[in-house]
């Protein structure tokens, strides 16, 4: 977090120190990113004797940990909700203006981001339209500035492009500075302010998601166990290229340049008549191909468990495990998704006040207070609804309609669900009733 005192305003001197303290980050940010993407250090690695096999293999676990939990988490899209049930209504514009934009999307790029990085950030910014709108924008090329009273409220943030060479100085290119009022565009030496603009959000438009308390990456902490598993793997395959192209050592005679090419290109060998003291076999190493596939293993293992994300191909994982056994299995992974909604809740509700302070000055919209804003995420995991059914069938007489709708896997809408079972009973009273009018004659047929 880079702090400066809380009267500061962005001098080119706060400016410049505060771009080469997010910088001090970007080579971690490229390692994490090299990772995601497969280039792992395997890559790199070179034999020492040309004659030997070097296989490269990545197993990239770690792009399966960030788009599990990204998965799980922003899989579905987010759902707003409020306590205030006399306001409900204020929800809708901000709502509309999400759905315009596809804003599900954008959640699920920075929850990427985020897992990936161990933070993201949103830049909320003003079409030509004049529409609220929002962009993901790559924490190397952003810092926020926050005071340093004990709250470290923002004071502005900073966002800029490449390096750029200014003689025998440097600067960045696309510097643009935003504080609670204003969008100030800088030159690429930050001496001159080029242009000015006003924006109606507020309050600093850019907004930072953190991934945890230490803004982690999800597998920064298993990437050697990474590199083992890729090492172990890239020797096993090694090893049995290398077995295949053994050499030959032969007792008691020798080949001639006809039969070496023989054995070269077709894999035989014509020996002559067996005799005492003659033999052909083929020098190799011996390989434990069983206490290798356990050191395998046992790197699977720990790399899940370090980073908290299950292995759903492993056999534990069966389709008729209960409900109550599969927490148990996923309750370190559950734990810290949990840990992990706390500060991307902070960051949804701090979008959703940017939003509602433009909307209100160019709509007048009604206004939702924070604290009663819900923000529920749906996770996507299997649930067991047959379990839940059936429990739910015990409880029935203490809880309301709704509650139980709510519970069940497959209803995304529990009131609309209500809704329509009531008309559908309404219906089937009136067919009822037309077919069996009340008027209707009593005949010896009908009473009996």
């Amino acid at each position: 977090m880079f702090t400066v005192d809380k009267n500061a305003v962005p001098t080119p001197d706060i400016i410049k120190s505060a771009i080469e303290y997010n910088e001090k980050e970007e080579p971690l940010f490229n390692v994490l990113e090299n990772y995601y993407n497969g280039r792992h250090p395997i890559l790199d690695r070179k034999k020492i004797a040309k004659i030997l096999k070097d296989n490269k293999i990545i197993v990239n676990h770690a792009e399966y940990i960030t788009d599990l939990n990204t998965g799980y988490l922003l899989g579905d899209p987010v759902s707003y909700t409020t306590e205030d049930l006399t306001n409900v209504e204020a929800l809708d514009p901000i709502i509309q203006e999400y759905r315009e934009q596809d804003i599900s999307d954008l959640d699920h790029e920075i929850g990427t981001d985020a897992s990936v990085f161990g933070c993201s950030y949103e830049y909320v910014y003003s079409d030509e339209e004049s529409n609220p709108r929002s962009a993901k924008i790559d924490p190397r090329n952003c810092v926020i500035v926050y005071d340093k009273s004990v709250a470290h409220k923002k004071l502005f943030a900073i966002m800029y492009g490449e390096k750029a060479r200014i003689g025998s100085n440097y600067g960045w290119e696309d510097v643009v500075v935003v504080d609670n009022n204003r969008i100030y565009n800088y030159s690429e030496d930050l001496k001159t302010v080029t242009s000015t603009d006003d924006h109606a959000f507020l309050q600093v438009p850019l907004v930072k998601y953190r991934n945890n308390a230490r803004s982690r990456s999800d597998f920064y902490s298993v990437t050697t166990l990474i590199d083992a598993y890729n090492t172990l793997q890239s020797d096993r395959v090694n090893d049995k290229e290398q077995a295949v192209e053994a050499i030959l050592i032969l007792f008691g005679f020798r080949l001639t340049e006809d039969q070496k090419s023989d054995v070269k290109l077709n894999k035989t060998l014509f020996a002559p008549p067996k005799i005492e003291g003659t033999a052909a076999e083929y020098l190799q190493k011996t390989m434990q191909e069983a206490d290798v596939d356990i050191l395998r293993q046992k790197l699977s293992e720990d790399i899940h468990k370090i980073s908290k994300t299950p292995n759903f191909s492993d056999e534990s994982f069966a389709g008729n495990v209960s409900g109550v056994a599969m927490k148990f299995k996923l309750m370190c992974f559950d734990q810290n998704i949990k840990n992990k909604k706390r500060y991307y809740v902070k960051s949804l509700k701090e979008r959703f006040k940017l939003y509602t302070n433009f909307l209100k000055i160019r709509s007048s919209i009604l206004e939702i207070e924070m604290y009663n804003l819900r923000i529920v995420f749906n996770e996507a995991l299997p649930q067991n609804d047959l379990e839940t059914s059936q429990t739910l069938s015990n409880v029935s007489e203490l809880i309301d309609d709704e509650t139980a709708l709510s519970q069940l896997s497959f209803i995304d809408n529990p009131k609309e669900v209500m809704e329509k079972k009531k008309i559908e009973r309404a219906e089937a009273v009136t067919l009822m009733q037309s077919q069996f009018p009340a008027d209707a004659p009593v005949t010896d047929e009908s009473a009996n």
